[in-house]
């Protein structure tokens, strides 16, 4: 009797093992290139460039760099697709380019009814380094009055992390992307100052960049992308390293001290929220 079971489990264990085909594990999703430029390039700035999954929000915003320009539409293979500086664009699945499209404007000097006036204001220029890290909220050149104070603040491009605003001579003027600035009694030029850090290979890029203006600024995102993420480690990493003067927003746990702890929390609240 076993002479003749042995054959028949032999062969129901041959066939299973044939037919045994797990599927495969599904593949990463598909990243695509999203270029983002102004036209002409010498006139503007633009960020949202990089690479991102097909059906991501991606916030694109543009500024000049040239008051005899200025801003007119968004297109894509010359359709228009915007008629706002900033907007969301939703990427699709090929590799696109998106172009902030400017065209020169007349030069509208102040009034020559209005000397008093024109004495008093003063122009602000604007610039980044590199050309392409960042765009503004305001277009360089506009003119201000001295002692005004308003808003001024840079949009950082993909894989760029902010190293400060510098005047003319090299100064540091501040730290903060976003800062309130006070306008002097002449004209004046400032420079946001980037380093390109792009992510590791085995970091996922993180094109998601939903409601930027409307989050609140993160325990952690120490680079104002409203990401927390190994970027901001990294940052926090080579402050330490550089053995640079402490800044309160690196400082994660608020022991007064800018070290590899604050780095190490900033990678649990990363993993944390995979």
């Amino acid at each position: 009797m076993s002479a003749l079971l042995l054959p028949l489990l032999w062969g129901s264990s041959t066939v299973s093992a044939q037919d045994f085909n797990p599927a495969n594990p599904p593949e990463p999703q598909a990243k695509y290139k999203l270029t983002v430029k102004a036209s002409p390039a010498e006139v503007g700035y633009a960020s949202g460039a990089g690479r991102y999954e097909e059906g991501k929000r991606v916030y694109l915003n543009t500024s000049s760099s040239d008051s005899d320009y200025a801003f007119k539409r968004w297109e894509r293979n010359g359709e228009t697709i915007s008629t706002s500086r900033s907007f969301y664009y939703t990427t699709r699945a090929i590799d696109d380019v998106v172009t902030a499209v400017y065209e020169f404007v007349k030069f509208d000097p102040v009034s020559p009814e209005e000397p008093e006036m024109a004495y008093k204001q003063y122009r602000l220029f604007l610039s980044s380094e590199p050309v392409e890290a960042c765009s503004f909220n305001i277009n360089s050149g506009e003119r201000y009055k001295a002692g005004e104070m308003f808003n001024l603040r840079a949009y950082p491009s993909q894989s760029f992390v902010f190293d400060g605003w510098f005047d003319s001579d090299g100064n540091k003027v501040a730290d903060d992307l976003n800062m309130s600035f006070t306008m002097p009694g002449e004209n004046t030029t400032l420079t946001a100052r980037f380093t390109f850090m792009p992510d590791s290979p085995d970091e996922p890029q993180s094109g998601n960049q939903d409601n930027v203006d409307n989050k609140p600024s993160m325990r952690g995102d120490v680079n104002d992308d409203k990401i927390v993420n190994v970027t901001d480690a990294t940052i926090i990493i080579a402050h330490y390293l550089a053995e640079q003067p402490n800044n309160k927003k690196y400082d994660i746990n608020e022991d007064g001290v800018i070290n590899i702890t604050d780095a190490s929390i900033i990678l649990t609240i990363y993993l944390t929220e995979q």
